[in-house]
């Protein structure tokens, strides 16, 4: 299907651009009769019309944004554990939580981990780096001491140190975390 229709498009391009040259050939002939002017520039503007058309730009989906450049990377996170978009940590296996992120956007990285009663129970810079240079990924870890108790937790991922988070709801990335022993 998509093939036939770019068949059909390349050969109503090839029909528009053969009438766009006699037409532009006739207002030569004529010497610029207004005439074959108008059409000329009204052969010219579907020309152009088409041509944008066809420029293969696809929306990112139903309703989505119709755009022919790559959008910019975002940040990516990975935690190990996470499945449906929670963190489970098995402590008879580890108590350890290994991080990547990908694309990143800060020099400095910090983790504040809340029970249910939103009590801080952890909070640190996982990463903090004041070069210049933004290296694409980093890798941290993140543990979870027997002192964190087992229980579900909510783990939030700030895009600053962890002494100048004003607010824990400023967060960058948020995901539950369960801990069991």
């Amino acid at each position: 299907m998509e093939l036939e229709r770019k068949i059909v498009a390349g050969i109503l391009m090839c029909g528009v651009v053969a009438v766009f040259v006699v037409v532009s050939v006739l207002v030569k002939l004529t010497g610029r009769n207004p005439f074959f002017v108008k059409k000329k520039l009204a052969v010219g503007a579907l020309l152009l019309s088409l041509s944008a058309i066809m420029s293969g730009c696809k929306g990112s989906g139903p309703g989505g944004i119709v755009s022919c450049y790559i959008p910019a990377l975002e940040e990516r996170v990975t935690i190990d554990g996470i499945r449906n978009g929670q963190i489970f940590l098995n402590r008879k296996v580890t108590d350890t939580l290994h991080c990547i992120i990908t694309e990143r956007l800060s020099c400095h990285y910090s983790v504040i981990i809340m029970d249910s009663l939103n009590t801080v129970v952890k909070n640190e810079t996982v990463f903090s780096d004041t070069s210049s240079s933004l290296d694409d990924t980093i890798i941290f870890s993140i543990v979870c001491e027997k002192g964190i108790t087992q229980g579900t937790y909510s783990l939030r991922l700030y895009n600053q140190v962890a002494d100048s988070v004003k607010s824990v709801d400023d967060y960058r990335f948020i995901y539950t975390l369960k801990i069991v022993d």
